[in-house]
């Protein structure tokens, strides 16, 4: 979202004043505290006393029109907000309580420590990535004696049709894999399902590999493979590749897909969506799926927009290939293997002291939301947007700061197109006003309204 800025990193300071609506808080509304230092997410949250811990909490817990969420003045998180909607009765704010500096939300990773960075030789140096814990989380996942725990759904209602099952004569690794021959594809991608029946728990606040083999008689592109719940509401538990969509050849190839889960939960699931894509008369063939744990949470799981060194806070430069790095605080981000690799005559830890990587997701994603307060809040260090999201209105920002924000890769692939707002309206925003807020060394635009519906 956004337009996309391919120029150098622009500074801007600016209090910006737009007419827009007075959102009151309702007369029976509830107040919740966060402390990130004191807090427990295990505590009621309804005094300074009882604070929770994590905005992963805050995320998590239903709110209603008029209720308050206080961070604690001088917290710091490394997390990322999914605010929710009041209504006309009363905004919910998400405010600041306490004495001292404003709540500090980083959308960063550090890598301040030498362990941090691995030597790749020369003046290359690359993130360490934490390896992946032994535990498998799929059931049957190499289809050694049945396809039990897995299933395909053709979906007659759309045109779909045809047969899966467990293949005893084409599998990449013996004695079996799975294949489903398409007799009719369909039109949308729910018309053919290929998951899990059996569910696994994942942990909010940590990422997982989905790998497998897999080929086809005809070339095609999977829709998406999503990790998800198994029952309705259908929320949103995972951020960054969960719409992977890979290219299957005549040839067995390994695929990889990065999942960063947000919210935990005991029945998650693989969908691989097919409805559309997988042509009529073609059969899709998949085996050795693993679903593994990566054994810490520091991971880079998205694009890294900007990295923002040693403490007079300078930036790096973003290059969109390895071999360009030649300078000293060049950055590659390996999207692939997600690492990020920097030019540095020593290890950039010891050369900076301190080291963030900002990651290409907003702050605060709004999407979808509406009637909601933002006060005395500090947004650093993201790659994407500081706040940002389509479809949005009957919002207010109010002296808030945001500060090195935007740079991440828009596209992913080869776009090379970059990106990065402090605050982004995007599509069909009404009613927002933004007051008294500071912003600075911001990549795109300081404050934007952008889209392509009514703005």
């Amino acid at each position: 979202m956004g337009s996309p800025c391919k120029g150098a990193l622009v500074l801007f300071v600016l209090v910006i004043l737009v007419a827009g609506p007075d959102l009151r808080t309702g007369a029976w509304a509830a107040t919740y505290y966060v402390d990130a230092f004191h807090g427990s997410d295990a505590a009621a949250g309804t005094s300074p006393q009882s604070a929770w811990q994590t905005i992963g909490k805050v995320n998590t817990t239903p709110l209603s029109p008029g209720d308050t969420v206080l961070f604690a003045r001088g917290g710091v998180w490394r997390e990322w907000l999914a605010p929710q909607s009041g209504s006309e009765a009363g905004a919910i704010t998400y405010g600041a309580y306490g004495t001292g500096d404003k709540p500090l939300f980083l959308g960063s990773m550090a890598k301040s420590q030498e362990g941090h960075w691995r030597h790749e030789g020369g003046a290359i140096w690359a993130t360490t990535r934490p390896p992946l814990l032994d535990g498998e989380h799929l059931a049957n996942p190499s289809f050694e004696t049945s396809a039990e725990g897995w299933h395909t759904h053709f979906a007659a209602e759309g045109g779909a049709s045809g047969s899966a099952g467990r293949d005893t004569d084409v599998f990449a690794s013996a004695p079996a894999g799975y294949s489903i021959a398409c007799a009719a594809s369909g039109t949308a991608a729910t018309d053919i399902q290929l998951f899990t029946t059996e569910r696994f728990a994942v942990q909010a606040g940590t990422s997982y590999e989905l790998s497998f083999r897999a080929r086809s008689s005809a070339d095609f592109t999977v829709h998406s493979i999503v990790l998800m719940p198994d029952a309705p509401p259908w929320e949103r538990i995972v951020y960054a590749n969960s719409a992977f969509s890979p290219t299957i050849t005549g040839d067995w190839q390994t695929y990889r897909v990065l999942y960063r889960v947000e919210r935990t939960t005991a029945d998650a699931r693989i969908t691989f969506y097919l409805g559309g894509a997988l042509p009529a008369g073609a059969t899709f063939f998949v085996d050795s799926l693993s679903v593994k744990e990566f054994s810490a949470k520091d991971l880079l799981f998205a694009d890294v927009g900007n990295i923002i060194v040693g403490q007079s806070r300078s930036s790096g430069l973003k290059r969109w290939q390895e071999s360009e790095l030649s300078s000293q605080g060049e950055f590659w981000y390996d999207e692939d293997n997600w690492e990020l690799k920097v030019y540095s005559a020593e290890n950039p830890a010891r050369h900076y002291g301190d080291l963030e990587c900002a990651l290409s997701r907003h702050i605060i994603d709004e999407t979808g939301q509406h009637h909601i307060v933002y006060q005395d809040l500090d947004l650093r260090y993201g790659g994407a947007h500081g706040i940002g999201g389509g479809d949005t209105h009957h919002i207010v920002v109010r002296n808030c700061d945001f500060s090195f924000i935007g740079g991440g890769d828009q596209m992913g692939g080869d776009g090379e197109l970059r990106y990065g707002n402090g605050v982004e309206f995007w599509n069909n925003a009404h009613d927002t006003l933004v007051e008294g807020c500071r912003l600075w060394e911001i990549y795109d635009a300081a404050l934007t309204t952008q889209g392509i519906g009514e703005s």
